[in-house]
Formats: structure tokens, C-alpha cells, sequence
């Protein structure tokens, strides 16, 4: 293959130059493009770019110029194969691509004596999921589940709500019900969390996992955080986290963020992290907490301080 390569300001100057070369390669005719992020680039750039692109090529779906967002450790790079030639345009990231700071802001949900392993909001309550069962606070209705195997020491347990149905996810068990007007459950053996043991099963067996745009971080059961791309091939390695990892709601400078907790036993903290070109980069002061943090799951962390406690947590980004 022929190629060429070329400098850009940013993402958008370089979809309008390899739109240049296409046009003057397709002439008048219409060109099938297909575009691949693999990237830190944010879908809203994403778009800006094909909009770019799309203003100087008459463009279809298909195969026939395939344009790929990359990056090295220096610029980004936006990659065209068009009949027989690669053109390659380096461009320059946005200086406000990573943020300054961001603040974790955390308000207290729940109390109690007994294990918290997830929490979501009922009516005038909660329904708190325990490793008995789940607790509706406001009707001190309770679900009872019975393990076919003791659980273990460090259990997980995942609570989702949708409408008045439940969902529980604990190793080797699955359960459903509703929370409305009654509180019930039906439970039967589960494949997602490992019978026996508190990790997700799979070809890669994690704790817990994060979203970054078209990264998967996984908190690993070697005590490291994998970072896979689309194709689930692992790209990188962040150390010195914790098992706990939960993406954040709020983008900072553009950036996606995930909350990490930290490694070790004892006093324990939530750090705010941006992901871009593969790295973790702190963002703000650590959370600290007078225990270890037992669950973090989105907008919810778990501490054991004496009794356990269920906090809101979110992130506002700074400048």
C-alpha cells in the first residue's frame, strides 16, 4: 500500500483533510466510509469529525474508505485505507482534555448492623440487599435467600431495580420478585458470580468493572486493573488499585472518569481517576473513609465503620 502523512491542529481539521484526499481520489461519485474509534476520543468529537468529513465527501455506509480515531503517546492520529492508500493526519489533543480537579461528594443513605451489599431507592425507603436477603426499609418487609453453599467471606451482591421488579446477582445464585405492593422472591442456581468466591466468571474472572468510552477496565483477581479494548484485547495495566472500581456518571474535561478504591486492609479512600490514552490519571483529592469500603457499585459506596453505612456518592468536575 502507498501512504502519506500529515499534521493537524485537532480531530476536526484532520477529518477535512483526508476528506480532501478522498474527494480528489473519488472524484464526483459517492464513497462508503466506515469509521472506528479506538481512541480516548469522546463520541460527541466522534461525531464532530464524520460531520467534518461528510461536508467536503458525498458519503455512504459501507467498507469502501475506512477511517480509524488512534492515538500514540504524543497525538492523536485519524487513519484512512482507500483504495490501495493509507493517509494518516496527526492531530494535536485539547488543552482542556484532562481537568484541573474534581470533587467526590458523598451523603449518607443507610445505617445499619447488618452487612450492606447494595442498596436502591423504594418509595419512602430503600430496599437493602444483605446477605440474608433484602430489607424494604419503610415496610420492614424482608425477602429471605437461602445459599445452596455458605457464602464467602468477602461477599458481593448486585440489587437492581427496575420499576417494582428486583433483580439479585450473588455467587451461584440468581434471584427475581417484586418489591410492590408486596415484597417476594424467587431464587435458582446463577452463573454470573462464582459459586463459592466473590468474582465475576468468564474467560477473564474479575471483582468488578468500568466503563470508559471504548475501554472495559476490569479490577482483576491478581490484583491489578486490566484495560480492554472492543475486541477484549487487553491494551494496558493500572496497579495500586483496589477490587472496587465503578465508572462515574459525570465526564471531566471531556475525559470519562472511574472511581477506584484503594488497595490494602485498614483506613480506606475513593479516588477519581480520568482515563485517557490508556492511563489513569488522579483527578482531585481522594474521599477517606474510618473503614474499608465494602461495595461501590454507580452513585453507591458501602463502609464498614463499626456498623455499616450506605452513602450517595457523585463527582463534580472542577476546572
Amino acid at each position: 500500500m502507498a501512504w502519506a502523512a500529515t499534521a493537524a491542529d485537532d480531530l476536526n481539521s484532520a477529518a477535512r483533510e483526508l476528506a480532501r484526499r478522498t474527494a480528489a481520489t473519488a472524484g464526483n461519485g459517492p464513497v462508503s466510509v466506515s469509521w472506528r474509534n479506538v481512541a480516548s476520543v469522546p463520541p460527541d468529537a466522534v461525531a464532530q469529525a464524520k460531520a467534518a468529513f461528510d461536508a467536503i465527501v458525498r458519503t455512504t455506509e459501507g467498507n469502501e474508505a475506512q477511517l480509524t480515531i488512534s492515538e500514540n503517546a504524543t497525538s492523536g492520529l485519524l487513519i484512512e485505507e482507500y483504495r490501495g492508500q493509507v493517509w494518516i493526519a496527526t492531530f494535536g489533543r485539547a488543552a482542556g482534555a484532562l481537568p484541573g480537579s474534581a470533587a467526590i461528594e458523598t451523603r449518607l443513605l443507610w445505617e445499619q448492623e447488618e452487612p450492606i451489599l447494595d442498596i436502591a431507592p423504594a418509595e419512602n425507603g430503600f430496599l437493602v440487599l444483605t446477605p440474608a436477603g433484602i430489607l424494604q426499609t419503610a415496610s420492614k418487609q424482608r425477602a429471605r435467600i437461602t445459599p445452596s453453599k455458605p457464602w464467602p467471606r468477602d461477599l458481593r451482591g448486585r440489587l437492581k431495580v427496575t420499576g417494582t421488579a428486583v433483580e439479585v446477582t450473588l455467587p451461584g445464585t440468581s434471584c427475581s420478585g417484586t418489591w410492590s405492593p408486596e415484597l417476594t422472591l424467587r431464587c435458582a442456581p446463577g452463573n454470573d458470580l462464582v459459586a463459592g468466591r466473590n468474582y465475576f466468571s468468564g474467560k477473564t474472572p474479575f471483582y468488578t468493572a468500568a466503563a470508559a468510552d471504548n475501554w472495559t477496565l476490569l479490577a482483576l483477581t491478581d490484583d491489578q486493573t486490566g484495560i480492554f479494548n472492543a475486541s477484549f484485547e487487553r491494551v494496558g495495566t493500572i496497579t495500586g488499585w483496589g477490587s472496587d472500581i465503578v465508572a462515574a456518571a459525570a465526564r471531566c474535561g471531556g475525559a470519562p472518569v472511574v472511581l477506584a478504591t484503594r488497595a490494602g486492609e485498614g483506613r480506606d479512600a475513593i479516588q477519581a481517576y480520568a482515563i485517557v490514552n490508556r492511563t489513569a490519571k488522579a483527578i482531585g483529592q481522594a474521599v477517606e473513609f474510618a473503614g474499608p469500603v465494602t461495595a461501590l457499585w454507580p452513585g453507591i459506596a458501602v463502609v464498614k465503620n463499626g456498623s455499616y453505612r450506605a452513602y450517595a456518592i457523585s463527582i463534580v468536575c472542577g476546572t
